[in-house]
Formats: structure tokens, C-alpha cells, sequence
């Protein structure tokens, strides 16, 4: 889709694609832009079993088209209109009270990055002719912050248990 988009498109003066952190072979330790990224194994078009790896073949399409292009990696989207409730389950589940689960541990690291603050950056870029390729995530916390802050803005104070992530997955 990405060739036949640009294709399509043909010559033009500056290309913004958006990919994801998720292009990352290891987040194990904060990836940099130079980072190894993931190998699509075998060739397939389904992103809810290869997102991260087909993301990192877009890239490379982009790259080869246009050299220059502004690439931008965004980590967790956050904010109005996000339909997919990975950060609004937290606010919302905290307004409720009482004992909250939570992935264990407290000190895990967490990043967000606001909606409405990565869409005026890449606006911004796009104006400027930004070239190359970023990871845009706001600064590092921990999971203890990130859940005490949303209680604090629903103005609740609930009792986290910290249990195994394996754990919640099931």
C-alpha cells in the first residue's frame, strides 16, 4: 500500500510517513533511532501478527523513494479520540476506586506521547522540511508515576496491587 501510495503520488517536496516504536527488534533497554530494527520472517499483509516488522518495511519503502523523508517513530498515542483504550483504561478505571491491578513492577518504565502534541510536531516539521528519522515519546517515567498522576486528575486515591504482567495478560 505504502508503494502504490507513493506511486501514486509521484514527485514530491517532502514526505512524512508514521511508523512506530514497535519497528524495534528489543525495547528490553530505551531504543535509539539507530537501533536494530525487526525482520518480517515470511512475507504476509497481516499487521495484528507482524505490525512492528511490516512498520520497518514501510520505512524502507519511504526511504528508498525519498532519501529525505521525516520518519517519525511514536510511542504510545495518547489523548482525545484514541479509540483503542490502552491509556484511557487507566484514568477511567481509577475514577471507579478501590483496589486497582496493575502491572507489576511499580518501577517498570512507561511513556506516553500526547496526540495533540505529536500531531502539532510532525505539522511543524512537515512546514520546515524536517528530514530524517525521530522517536517521538515524551519523557521516561515509571508505571507508579504514570498511575499516580492519572489518579490525581480523576481525583481519586485507590489501592494499586502490582501483579505479574503474564498475569494480566491472561
Amino acid at each position: 500500500v505504502v508503494r502504490d501510495t507513493i506511486e501514486v503520488l509521484g514527485p514530491v517536496r517532502h514526505y512524512t510517513f508514521i511508523s512506530s516504536v514497535s519497528v524495534y527488534a528489543d525495547c528490553s533497554t530505551p531504543p535509539t533511532e539507530s537501533s536494530p530494527l525487526r525482520v518480517l520472517a515470511a512475507p504476509t499483509e497481516d499487521r495484528r501478527e507482524a505490525y512492528g516488522e511490516l512498520k520497518a518495511e514501510c520505512e524502507q519503502v519511504v526511504r528508498e523513494a525519498f532519501p529525505d523523508a521525516f520518519i517519525v517513530r511514536p510511542g504510545l498515542i495518547v489523548g482525545p479520540w484514541d479509540p483503542t483504550g490502552r491509556f484511557s483504561y487507566w484514568p477511567e478505571r481509577l475514577a471507579d476506586g478501590g483496589r486497582v491491578l496493575a502491572p507489576a513492577p511499580p518501577e517498570a518504565p512507561a511513556q506516553v506521547i500526547d496526540g495533540l502534541d505529536l500531531a502539532a510536531w510532525i505539522v511543524a516539521a512537515a512546514e520546515t522540511g524536517l528530514a530524517g528519522t525521530f522517536n517521538a515519546v515524551d519523557r521516561p517515567t515509571t508505571w507508579s508515576a504514570m498511575l499516580a498522576a492519572c489518579a490525581e486528575g480523576v481525583g481519586r486515591d485507590p489501592e494499586l496491587v502490582w501483579v505479574d504482567p503474564g498475569f494480566l495478560a491472561e
